[in-house]
């Protein structure tokens, strides 16, 4: 494996243990960590939709916020945001207005909803995040899934 690709695997673990955070919170599982070019840790987010009784708090969402106050552009834009499930079309938005030019992701929208009953039941937007960042006038890399299995085991134990 490459350099590039022991770093994606370890910083999508990291983003992994926070969804597991967030469940523990009685959050939707979902986490993510923002590393910078240099690799240094930017900023880390967890969903609390449940526990703030916010429906845009989203891991991508808070992490972004957070970020997008105390990071200039430059520093946003060679930045990778590693998400442990598969960015929602909000989240996607929120991707491309922050200037973040990749996004690795762990587990698919389509496996969430087959591993977590709650996820099948609930309404959702037919469109993948690669579908809407696909659209963007700047290029955005994605990639997933990434440790998709690794990555699922924490939707399989949402009660």
């Amino acid at each position: 494996m490459t350099a590039s690709g022991e770093r994606d695997v370890e910083y999508m673990r990291q983003a992994i243990a926070i969804s597991r955070r967030a469940l523990q919170h009685g959050n939707r599982p979902y986490g993510a960590v923002l590393v910078a070019a240099d690799g240094r840790v930017l900023a880390e987010g967890q969903n609390t939709e449940r526990s703030d009784r916010d429906l845009t708090g989203h891991a991508e969402t808070n992490l972004l916020r957070d970020a997008y106050r105390t990071h200039d552009p430059a520093t946003l834009a060679g930045a990778t945001l590693y998400a442990s499930g598969e960015p929602c079309p909000m989240c996607a938005g929120t991707i491309f207005y922050s200037g973040i030019r990749r996004v690795v992701y762990g587990v698919s929208r389509e496996r969430v909803r087959e591993l977590s009953p709650q996820s099948r039941n609930s309404p959702r937007l037919g469109v993948s995040s690669r579908d809407i960042l696909g659209t963007a006038t700047r290029p955005i890399e994605i990639v997933g899934p990434l440790l998709e299995d690794e990555a699922g085991h924490v939707f399989a134990e949402v009660p």
